[in-house]
């Protein structure tokens, strides 16, 4: 974590502040950070000492049986009927053309923010006042379900969607030195949580037995959650 400090002291009458404010940092100098099997991207605000960090992790749609194209079977022999019969060939094949467009590379991206900014005032040489402030952003795309070290799925993209996440944490307190045995400590917090989904689909879920193990909108999506909390 890089902090920027500074102290301004105007006059001896005056309280002394400091303000500062900082990021955690993935690399000293906003270059782009290495990461085993997907792209990483740091990008530096150097008027903020702001942080965004960027995941580009394609998701891998494949089949059931692992391959990406889906491929109808002939019948063997009374024990493997197979997939299709000589009157509906023609219809089975289109369909499994379609079903195949479903496989494939999907841009999948995780995008991350995290700022942080605090204030000390010195009220008086018995008083002194602490500020702090939080924040931090989560969006991307495709990555309701994305894990970056194991991309590959067995559900169409269809079933995916974005999640959005924003919070805020704000804290102050006062501590007085009401005598040289009794200090005063006085705190309060306010914080909020704002999360919501998008869907990629607004079709039913479908399952393909053998194809795919899902085939549209989730079932828990879209979604939204809001909350606000007071402490003190």
């Amino acid at each position: 974590m890089e902090v920027g400090s500074t102290t301004f002291a105007t006059a001896a009458s005056m309280p002394a502040i400091r303000f500062s404010i900082s990021s955690p940092m993935a690399s000293s100098n906003g270059s782009a950070s290495p990461s085993a099997g997907r792209c990483v991207e740091t990008k530096h605000s150097s008027s903020l000492d702001s942080i965004s960090t960027f995941f580009h992790e394609p998701t891998v749609v494949r089949f059931v049986n692992g391959g990406s194209v889906v491929i109808p079977q002939a019948a063997a022999g009374p024990a493997t009927p197979g997939d299709y019969e000589a009157d509906d060939q023609a219809l089975v094949f289109v369909t499994a053309a379609q079903l195949s467009q479903q496989s494939g590379l999907y841009p999948s991206r995780l995008i991350g923010n995290a700022d942080f900014a605090k204030l000390d005032v010195n009220l008086s040489p018995r008083n002194q006042l602490a500020m702090r402030l939080s924040t931090s952003r989560y969006s991307g795309e495709n990555n309701v379900f994305l894990d970056p070290s194991s991309p590959v799925t067995t559900y169409g993209i269809s079933d995916n969607g974005t999640e959005h996440v924003e919070t805020e944490t704000a804290t102050a307190s006062l501590t007085s030195a009401l005598s040289t045995r009794l200090i005063s400590h006085l705190r309060a917090q306010y914080s909020r949580d704002f999360e919501w989904s998008e869907s990629n689909s607004g079709s039913s879920l479908t399952r393909i037995p053998g194809i795919l193990d899902g085939l549209g909108r989730s079932a828990i999506l879209p979604r939204e959650s809001h909350e606000h909390r007071e402490h003190g």
